[in-house]
């Protein structure tokens, strides 16, 4: 009697959910280079990265990344022209990307300048970008609220990336 009732509680409690969780995997990157930055900002390797790369927000230039400093994923955090110094003031451009991953939304790469709700209006951009190929990084439509949106700029020279602005929201 004992033997049967422990048989069925067994039964019983193998078909209960695990406790383990299976993270779903992340949406996929899109394709070509962007889909790399996405890829490296998930963790993943570089991109093609020029020697030196520099980072704006806002369109604001803020800080240069030379030579292996850009595969450092830490030296990617900057502080926005617009805000004051603090304890929290560091964002990157790869976190915001990340976010997307976290948030379950799948990163697309639009077309022309960045758009969407909330988005603060940029500076007029350094000459020296003028004419570069551009890919423009955002959140997908899923979750594009004043709450959720960015836009992330890439700026490529013979087919690397030389200059990454981000382009924030205000809620």
């Amino acid at each position: 009697m004992v033997q049967a009732v422990l048989a069925v509680l067994t039964a019983w409690f193998a078909t209960l959910p695990s406790s383990t969780t299976v993270e779903p995997p992340p949406p996929p990157p899109p394709q070509g280079i962007a889909g790399d930055f996405v890829v490296f900002a998930r963790g993943g390797p570089a991109p093609a990265f020029a020697e030196e790369v520099s980072l704006l927000v806002q369109g604001l230039p803020v800080r240069v990344l030379d030579g292996d400093e850009v595969r450092e994923r830490r030296r990617w955090s900057v502080c926005p022209p617009m805000w004051t110094p603090g304890r929290r003031c560091g964002v990157s451009p790869l976190t915001v990307v990340d976010g997307d991953r976290r948030n379950d939304i799948r990163t697309v790469v639009t077309e022309g300048e960045p758009t969407g709700p909330c988005l603060i209006a940029e500076r007029a951009l350094p000459a020296w970008l003028e004419g570069l190929d551009q890919r423009v990084l955002q959140p997908g439509q899923k979750l594009r609220t004043c709450a959720y949106n960015y836009a992330l700029r890439l700026f490529l020279d013979r087919g690397r990336i030389v200059a990454v602005d981000l382009v924030l929201n205000e809620p």
